[in-house]
C-alpha cells in the first residue's frame, strides 16, 4: 500500500517518507520540520500557505509551527501502474494555473 505524505503525517509517521536507503543518518526533528514546512506550502487556501521569506525563517529559525491543513492535492498512485499517476482535488478537477506572489 502507497500512503502520501499527508497521511504518513496524520498519522504521525512522517519519518517513514524518508528514503529507507538512507538508515536513520539524519537528524529526524530536522527532517519532521522540513516535512511540516513542506506542508504548510501546499495547503488548500492559498492564504494559509507561508510566503518564501516566511519559509526561510521558519527553516532558520525554532519557531513554533501553526499545523498543516489538508494539501490542495493528493496524486493518486495506482501500484499496478507505477507510471500512471494522477492529480485530483477535492472535486476531482485540476486545473495549474502559475501566479507571482
Amino acid at each position: 500500500m502507497h500512503l502520501q505524505v499527508w497521511d504518513l503525517w496524520r498519522e504521525h509517521k512522517a519519518l517513514d517518507a524518508v528514503d529507507s536507503t538512507l538508515g536513520h543518518s539524519f537528524p529526524s526533528d530536522v527532517v519532521l520540520r522540513c516535512i511540516h514546512i513542506g506542508l504548510l506550502c501546499v495547503q488548500e487556501n492559498h492564504m494559509n500557505r507561508p510566503s518564501m521569506w516566511e519559509v526561510v525563517f521558519m527553516l532558520g529559525n525554532e519557531t513554533t509551527l501553526p499545523p498543516p491543513k489538508k494539501p490542495a492535492f493528493i496524486l493518486n498512485h495506482n501500484e499496478d501502474n507505477p507510471e500512471s499517476s494522477g492529480g485530483s482535488s477535492i472535486n476531482e478537477f485540476t486545473c495549474t494555473t502559475i501566479y507571482a506572489r
